[in-house]
Parts: structure tokens; C-alpha cells; sequence
């Protein structure tokens, strides 16, 4: 009687097309996946030597920079030989190098760095000044000077240009050929710094004028008195004090020259001179010392 044999078959299992596909597609996304990190491995290590080839190359420059501008800072050939000091006439050569920082033999570079002129304009003198380079041996320095026009007196006595800017306490040893204006203070002057420039403009226009009369030819004025009046006093040489009554005209100084030569033939000297009045502008008034030594004031009539 024979055996029934059994026979095991190994069946494999049939994929679909569909599925195929996919692992076609897993398979290439895998070796996409593992070159991109081979690329981005790469590409950081190159990156990374590229970034320490620049920082060794910045490295060098500024080594080398360094060493240059000190060498530079250092050289006896770029030394400057030659300073020229132009437009100083108050301040001394020795003085103006001082405050800008330079001397002969100063390295151009280091003198440059200096801030020379703006250091010079910090000068009461000094209304400008310039630095004129000649690379890389000489330099000019230029000074445009503040230039005084009259002095006034406040808590001292102070020099004034012609804009009315109040710039530098007088010197014991320094007179100007202007007029010494008076009749202002300290306090209202720091109170009303333009107010003080105007009235200061005003009374040199007024002294101005007066330079261009006749009567300059036979007066002198030393003194311009500005306070408690809305135009500025003229105080003459002899003491005589003329008070315009507003703008001095040509007319008015006219009569003032006329009136002060009557003056000078009958050997007289007023205490005032009132050039026209608000009643009546063409009126002049002459007043001398009378019994009792009255005095008149700038807007008496």
C-alpha cells in the first residue's frame, strides 16, 4: 500500500504594479536623501575652509595695517618742516602752534588728527581759521581775526566788532582808534545778548555817520552813551554830550557842525546839545552850566 507524499510549495507572494512603483520611488528618494547629505557634509566643510581662509586673510590686513601706519606715524620723512602762521596779528606764532597742536617736526598724520582750527576758534581773537596742508612737509595756518570796532564798558572794559559781537576783555596795554561805548550793564547784556548787539550796531552807525560830517573836522567824540534813550548820546572830547532826538540826519549834523563853530568863537563850552525835538524836530537846544550847575537830561527839551 504506498503513502500519500506531501509536497510544500513556496508560493511568492505576487506585488501589483502600483506597488512596484512605490518602491521604485522609496528606493530613489533614499539615495536622494543620502547624496544630498553627502553634498551637505561637503558644502559645510568647504564653507568652513572658506571661512577660515577669510578670517586668516582679514587677520593679515590688519596685522598688516597696523604695521603700516605706524610705520607711517613713525617715519622722519613725512615729519613736517615747515609751519607758516598767516592773518595772525593778536595771537603769536608760537602761541597759535600751541593751541592747534603742531610744531616743526610733528608727524603730518598725527597733526592732521589734531582738530587744529576748531581748537583755534576757541580763541577770543580767532573768528576763523583754516588748515592748509601741503603733503607732506609743510602746512600754512590761516587766521581771519576778530577785528574791534569800539570798546564798551560793562564789568570791564571789553572789545566789540562792528555786528555788535562782545568778544574779549581789554588788556591794561591795549587801546583800539574806536569809541568807548557806555550806558549798558553786565546783566542786561547777558539777559538781551541781540538787544545789546543792536543798540551797539545802532551807535556805531550813529558814530559812523558823525566820521562823515563836517562837524568831525571841528569835534571829537570820544564816548557814545546808549542807556536810558532810544537813540544813542555822543559825548564830545570837551564834554559836551548831543543828543540826536532820533536818527541823525545829514540836516542835523549840519546844524551841529554850524552850532559848534558859534561855540568855539564865543569861547564857550555847553553841557548839552539837544538836536531837535518832539515838538519841533528842526529846534536846537545848547545848554550851558547855569547857577546851580543844572543838568539836563538825554530826553529834556
Amino acid at each position: 500500500m504506498k503513502r500519500a507524499t506531501t509536497q510544500t510549495r513556496h508560493v511568492r507572494p505576487r506585488t501589483s504594479v502600483a506597488g512596484k512603483a512605490a518602491a521604485r520611488v522609496t528606493a530613489k528618494g533614499n539615495r536622494r536623501v543620502k547624496n544630498a547629505r553627502s553634498l551637505s557634509a561637503g558644502s559645510a566643510a568647504r564653507q568652513a575652509s572658506a571661512g577660515f581662509v577669510i578670517i586668516l586673510c582679514i587677520t593679515a590686513l590688519g596685522v598688516l595695517v597696523q604695521t603700516g601706519w605706524k610705520f607711517a606715524l613713525e617715519a622722519p620723512w613725512l615729519a613736517l618742516r615747515e609751519v607758516r602762521v598767516e592773518g595772525a596779528r593778536h595771537i603769536g606764532r608760537d602761541e597759535v602752534m600751541r593751541i592747534a597742536g603742531v610744531r616743526e617736526g610733528t608727524n603730518y598724520f598725527i597733526a592732521r588728527m589734531q582738530h587744529g582750527a576748531a581748537s583755534l576758534e576757541n580763541h577770543p581773537w580767532v573768528k576763523r581759521a583754516s588748515m592748509l596742508w601741503d603733503f607732506p612737509h609743510a602746512l600754512t595756518v590761516v587766521i581771519e581775526e576778530h577785528q574791534p570796532a569800539a570798546m564798551v564798558v560793562l564789568d570791564d572794559v571789553w572789545f566789540v566788532t562792528r555786528e555788535g559781537h562782545i568778544f574779549r576783555r581789554r588788556a591794561w596795554n591795549e587801546e583800539i582808534s574806536g569809541p568807548l561805548i557806555t550806558g549798558l550793564t553786565a546783566d542786561e547784556t547777558r539777559a538781551d545778548p541781540a538787544g545789546t548787539s543792536r543798540r551797539i550796531r545802532r551807535a556805531l552807525d550813529l558814530h559812523e555817520a558823525f566820521q562823515k560830517s563836517a562837524a568831525s573836522k571841528i569835534a571829537n567824540v570820544s564816548e557814545i552813551w546808549i542807556r536810558d534813550s532810544n537813540y544813542p548820546t555822543l559825548v564830545m572830547t570837551q564834554g559836551t554830550r548831543v543828543s540826536t532826538g532820533g536818527e541823525l540826519t545829514q540836516p542835523k549834523l549840519a546844524k551841529l557842525a554850524r552850532v559848534w563853530a558859534e561855540l568855539e568863537r564865543l569861547q564857550r563850552r555847553a553841557s548839552w546839545i539837544f538836536l531837535g525835538q518832539r515838538d519841533d524836530p528842526e529846534r536846537v537846544v545848547v545848554r550851558f552850566e547855569g547857577a546851580g550847575g543844572h543838568q539836563a537830561s538825554p530826553t529834556g527839551g
